[in-house]
């Protein structure tokens, strides 16, 4: 990636050792703690994400992993389905438009004795809107995350609200 960067970054404290919370987000393979996903398969380094209700799979490839400073980071390699997606009015995305030009980072930080900091950061190039978008959603995932490890009773690994 190069010049036009657009980043975001989204935040969560969780009341929960960053070692707690690091044992259930560092297999990049189970995304159980990730809501509306319906399915996830592996092959080598490369994890195709299905989400519930969507006929468009990710194909995401896991380019840094480092339990010392419990962090990962992935790009987005590829598309299977139909890849045309709905934005804001009435326009559309061409997902595969994406490949090549998304990197995110998930990194679980100690903030304190029991707690921490979840961080989940998205940059693409050339496209704020979209880096705004993508990162909305990994708010979302990270805030199920929470509730799901600050124990939501509705919420358990792989479940959804």
């Amino acid at each position: 990636m190069v010049a036009d960067l657009a980043w975001h970054r989204s935040e969560v404290t969780i009341r929960r050792s960053a070692d707690d919370v690091w044992a259930v987000i560092r297999d990049f393979g189970d995304l159980r703690w990730y809501p509306h996903v319906e399915r996830c398969e592996m092959e080598g380094d490369d994890r195709t994400t299905w989400k519930v209700g969507s006929d468009l799979a990710s194909v995401e490839r896991l380019v840094e992993h480092d339990d010392v400073s419990r962090s990962q980071a992935y790009v987005l390699v590829d598309f299977l389905g139909p890849a045309i997606v709905p934005r804001d009015g009435g326009r559309t995305l061409d997902a595969r438009t994406l490949i090549g030009r998304h990197r995110a980072t998930l990194a679980v930080t100690p903030t304190g004795e029991g707690h921490c900091r979840v961080d989940y950061d998205v940059a693409v190039e050339g496209d704020e809107e979209t880096a705004r978008s993508i990162a909305h959603g990994y708010g979302e995932a990270i805030a199920h995350l929470k509730a799901m490890l600050e124990g939501d009773a509705r919420l358990q690994l792989g479940g959804h609200a």
